[in-house]
């Protein structure tokens, strides 16, 4: 865990790298407890993350560090530790951000971007280096560095030259190059900065390292015993450009959806980024209907246990209940927007790169009252979702409708939200299948088009099944899933019901214990079972786990991206008001920022 939640330590860092060219340090830990310690009695905002993070000192050493009449306070580990080993966070929790960002090139080398930085700490402190490092040598803590630290070297108190240089660095704005030490910022991303097709590649050198998530967040695999990147190999394969122009979205698309300053959210320079990130939405989508499936699985073993397989599937999906819902659903569900509700501007952000808009405040979303169809086939079911969306606008497939991704999903999280009995999860089994056939019209209405050629064969090397794809090949023939043990001719359901429970049986039950069995033989037996299948056949639900709740306690997880860090990121850039993604708002700065790097694409 991190010692500091603060980007200001790879401003630090980068400092203490540079002035001991080449040399190791005598102790990471002890250069981190000097900056931390000092920082301890500033009076830090509360606005963003935390700046002292796990290391917490006791009350008797607070005090002494508070007080002006102590002249020294020791910090070796016996006084205070960073972790039960005192050890530094370096190489557990930062390293392998200082080499994506190419600041370092190994633990005991800054590259020039990362000298860069060194200097504009350097400039913004009023301490000098030999005063840290005599510190960490004697480990002692002076009066007068803990009262320069607190002054102007408190992990809080970033200056405007360091976010200027790390927006350059998480932004991505360098010249490519394959040698660590001709690296240099530019100032503005050139015409093609935000264009990605040629590097939507499918080869398996990019297959290494790639997928869709590592691409947007320029995570890699780097080199374990150096620590540095293939320079060649992350030029090569564009993963600069996929940086850069995700957190362009992010903002520019935020900012739109914050102030509504234009007709159309701003991606004619960022349309390579949004067709990614909108396979990115779409992935996620189906995420989470394969995921509530997988819940309402659970909930029934929990109720009935213990229970074979296939009555956990008649349960859910052979009932007149299970077909008036997913039917009433097919109808449209209701859709209101409450203007002067609390809304969600990461949701709006996903709306907006998905549909082209966003509601301007909160969803509602009901059940319609009129009875639907309730027997009808896979096939039946996407051919009434795309014929609702010809009806909704002839020019686009993606309409923010009661027929849309977004409406089935918010109202399979208002169900799942207060779902306990098996009828609340055969309702929660209903709206997951129409979700899931909702993703599979998507392939023939937009991806598997010429122009989405490039994107989506990018998409197939990186996806796995279950998921986006696994919905686009399932048909009422079983190409993708085996029948069930029951004849479909003894089915009391509906067609779409079977298909949704074959679906089920082979891609949430078979697929957890397949992933089960691997990971027991991986780890030599060890691991908790969320469901337990017995000699017998029979299934039963584990109360150890979760402490008797299901599977991420009732609610699917968000699939990609860790949004929150973003948000302190971007707070810390000075590009946000605040460090939460959902009330995102841009700074004065922050649309400075994003308006150049736009202009500066053309």
């Amino acid at each position: 865990m991190a010692v500091t939640q603060r980007l200001r330590y790879l401003s630090f860092w980068c400092w203490v790298t540079a002035n001991l060219d080449g040399e190791p340090p005598t102790d990471r830990a002890l250069y981190e407890k000097v900056v931390l310690l000092g920082s301890d009695p500033h009076d830090c905002s509360e606005a963003g993350p935390g700046t002292n993070g796990t290391l917490n000192p006791s009350d008797e050493l607070a005090a002494a560090l508070a007080d002006d009449d102590v002249s020294a306070v020791p910090i070796d580990a016996e006084t205070i530790s960073i972790g039960s080993e005192d050890t530094a966070r370096f190489n557990s929790y930062y390293s392998g951000v200082f080499y994506n960002l190419l600041l370092l090139e190994n633990d005991r080398t800054v590259t020039p971007l990362g000298q860069a930085l060194a200097d504009a700490y350097d400039e913004a402190v009023t301490f000098d280096f030999e005063q840290v490092q005599e510190a960490a040598e004697t480990e002692s803590l002076s009066r007068s560095l803990i009262d320069e630290i607190r002054t102007s070297g408190c992990f809080c108190q970033i200056s405007e030259q360091e976010q200027a240089v790390l927006r350059k660095a998480y932004w991505y704005l360098v010249s490519p190059t394959v040698e660590y030490d001709e690296l240099q910022f530019i100032d503005a991303p050139g015409q093609s900065g935000f264009e990605l097709q040629e590097f939507l590649r499918t080869d398996s050198k990019q297959l290494e390292t790639a997928s869709i998530e590592a691409e947007l967040l320029g995570v890699s695999a780097a080199d374990i015993e150096t620590g540095s990147e293939d320079l060649e190999q992350f030029f090569e394969e564009g993963r600069h450009r996929f940086v850069r122009s995700s957190l362009t979205l992010l903002l520019a698309t935020g900012d739109w959806v914050d102030r509504r300053h234009t007709e159309t959210p701003p991606f004619d320079q960022l349309a390579d980024a949004r067709e990614v990130w909108r396979l990115l939405v779409h992935a996620e989508y189906a995420s989470y209907g394969i995921q509530a499936l997988f819940l309402a699985v659970q909930a029934v073993v929990r109720e009935l246990e213990p229970v074979v397989p296939s009555r956990v599937l008649s349960t859910l999906f052979e009932h007149d209940s299970f077909d008036a819902v997913a039917g009433r659903a097919l109808n449209g569900l209701d859709v209101t927007v409450d203007a002067d509700a609390d809304r969600s501007i990461l949701e709006g952000i996903r709306d907006a790169v998905y549909f082209g808009e966003a509601p301007a405040g909160a969803l509602t979303t009901t059940l319609s009252e009129q009875p639907g169809s309730t027997d009808r086939s896979w096939d039946d079911v996407k051919t009434t979702l795309t014929d609702a969306d010809d009806q909704a606008n002839p020019t686009s497939p993606f309409s923010l409708t009661g027929h849309s991704e977004r409406a089935y999903k918010h109202r399979l999280q208002s169900v799942l939200s207060d779902a306990s009995t098996i009828a609340d999860y055969r309702e929660v089994a209903a709206l997951a299948a129409v979700l899931l056939a909702r993703v599979a019209t998507r392939q023939n209405q937009y991806f598997n088009t010429e122009p989405l050629a490039p994107f989506l064969a990018w998409f197939s090397t990186a996806h796995s099944h279950p998921g986006a794809q696994t919905c686009w090949e399932v048909s009422d023939d079983g190409t993708m899933i085996a029948p069930l043990a029951t004849d479909r001719t003894e089915w009391d359901g509906s067609h779409f019901g079977y298909t949704a429970a074959a679906f089920t049986r082979r891609w949430t039950m078979a697929e957890y214990f397949d992933r089960l069995f691997r990971k027991i033989g991986a780890s030599n037996g060890r691991s908790p079972q969320l469901l337990h299948l017995d000699t017998d056949g029979t299934l039963s639900f584990d109360y150890a786990v979760n402490d008797g709740n299901l599977y991420s306690y009732g609610s699917p997880n968000a699939p990609t991206i860790k949004w929150d860090r973003l948000g302190d990121i971007g707070f810390e850039l000075g590009l946000f008001e605040t460090n939460s993604l959902s009330s995102l708002s841009l700074t004065d700065d922050g649309r400075a920022f994003v308006d150049d790097l736009l202009e500066g694409s053309v």
